[in-house]
C-alpha cells in the first residue's frame, strides 16, 4: 500500500478520534485537499455518504466522513509512523484520544501505568468466560463504530483487537457465539484471491471447513 505523507496520516488519526456516526466533512479538522481525500478514498482508507439532518428548523444535505475497518487496520500497522508535520492540530487530536483513553481504561480495569508499562503486575491467565465477555463486548465495539461490517470482519483482524485474549479461547468463545446464532462465520476459499497468509494462520474450522470472516447477524 502506498506510503502516506504525514499531514494525511494525522488526518486519519484525526478521524479515528472523532464520533464515527456523526462527523461531518465540512467540520473535519484538520482539512485535506480533495485530491489527497480522494486517494484515501481510492485505497478504502475512509469513506463519505451523503445524508440529511436538520439543522434550523431545515433540511440540509451534509456528507459524512468515517474510518473503514482497513483505515482502522492501516494505523494499527502504521502507529509509530512519523506525524511530524507544521500544524497544531495535532495537539487537539491528542486531547480527543485522551478523552477517550480514560473511559476505556477503566472499563477494562487497567491503570494508566499498566498501559505505558511502567507498572508489572503479575500475569493471569483468563478463564473461558472472561475470554467469551471479552469477545463480546470488542465484537459490540467493532459494531457500533463501524460501517463496513456487511462486508464481514476478518477473524485475523479481530485478534489483532484482543492480544491479551489466548487463541484457543477466542476462537472457542467465537464458535460459542456461532452456536447461540450471534454471528456467521464465513470461508474465503470459495475467493482465494482475497486470502492471505494472516488468514490462513488464523482460520477456524468449522465442521472441517476453514472460516476466516466473521458476519454480523
Amino acid at each position: 500500500m502506498t506510503e502516506l505523507r504525514p499531514f494525511c496520516l494525522l488526518y486519519l488519526w484525526a478521524l479515528a478520534s472523532k464520533d464515527q456516526s456523526r462527523e461531518w466533512l465540512s467540520a473535519m479538522r484538520p482539512a485535506l485537499k480533495p485530491a489527497e481525500r480522494k486517494q484515501l478514498k481510492t485505497i478504502g482508507l475512509i469513506n463519505e455518504v451523503k445524508e440529511s439532518k436538520i439543522s434550523k428548523a431545515k433540511k440540509v444535505h451534509v456528507t459524512r466522513i468515517y474510518l473503514t475497518d482497513r483505515g482502522f487496520e492501516y494505523l494499527a500497522g502504521h502507529s509509530a509512523a512519523s506525524l511530524d508535520t507544521r500544524t497544531y492540530e495535532g495537539t487537539k487530536i491528542l486531547g480527543q484520544f485522551l478523552a477517550r483513553l480514560g473511559p476505556f481504561l477503566r472499563a477494562q480495569k487497567v491503570t494508566l501505568q499498566e498501559f505505558f508499562g511502567s507498572a508489572e503486575p503479575e500475569a493471569r491467565n483468563l478463564t473461558p468466560p472472561e475470554v467469551l465477555d471479552l469477545v463480546k463486548k470488542e465484537l459490540e465495539n467493532c459494531r457500533a463504530r463501524s460501517h463496513d461490517l456487511n462486508l464481514g470482519l476478518k477473524i485475523a483482524q479481530f485478534k489483532q483487537r484482543l492480544p491479551q485474549a489466548p487463541d484457543r479461547l477466542l476462537e472457542e468463545a467465537l464458535k460459542e457465539l456461532l452456536s447461540q446464532g450471534y454471528l456467521d462465520l464465513y470461508t474465503l476459499n470459495d475467493d482465494p484471491g482475497s486470502l492471505t497468509e494472516s488468514d490462513r494462520e488464523n482460520e477456524i474450522l468449522i465442521a472441517g471447513r476453514p472460516r476466516h470472516v466473521i458476519i454480523f447477524k
